[in-house]
C-alpha cells in the first residue's frame, strides 16, 4: 500500500480533518486562556501598585506625625508652651488693625472686549 492510497481513504481523510480542527480549537482555547491570564495579571499588578502607594503614603504620614515639627505645632495649637517661653497675645492688635484699616482698594477698570469697543465706536453719539 503506497502513501497515496493510504491518504485517499475516506476514513484517513476524515481523521486528518478532525485532527486539524481539534488543533485549531485547542489553539483558540489556549489564546483565550492566555488573554484571561494577562488581564488577571494586569489587574493584580494595578492592585499591587495601589497598595504600594498607600503603604508609602502611610509611612510618610507616620514619619510626619512622629516628627518634632508636628509635635511642636500640635502643642502650640493646643495652647501649650515650653518652659521659659513667653506667649504674646496678638488678638487685640489684630482686632484694632481690622477696624481702623487705611487700605483703600484700587478700582480696576474692566477690560472691554473688541466687539464692545467696535460697537461703542460705531454707534456712540460722541
Amino acid at each position: 500500500m503506497d502513501i497515496q492510497k493510504f491518504f485517499g481513504k475516506p476514513v484517513v481523510i476524515f481523521g486528518v480533518h478532525v485532527f486539524l480542527l481539534l488543533g485549531v480549537f485547542v489553539n483558540i482555547y489556549q489564546l483565550y486562556r492566555l488573554d484571561r491570564i494577562e488581564k488577571e495579571v494586569s489587574t493584580k499588578e494595578f492592585n499591587l501598585n495601589t497598595l504600594r502607594q498607600q503603604n508609602e503614603d502611610s509611612r510618610n504620614q507616620k514619619d510626619y506625625l512622629n516628627s518634632d515639627i508636628f509635635k511642636e505645632k500640635f502643642a502650640k495649637e493646643e495652647g501649650f508652651k515650653k518652659r521659659g517661653e513667653e506667649v504674646i497675645d496678638t488678638t487685640l492688635i489684630e482686632s484694632q488693625d481690622s477696624e481702623s484699616s487705611s487700605y483703600i482698594p484700587v478700582e480696576v477698570e474692566s477690560q472691554k472686549t473688541k466687539p464692545i469697543l467696535w460697537w461703542e465706536f460705531l454707534f456712540s453719539n460722541e
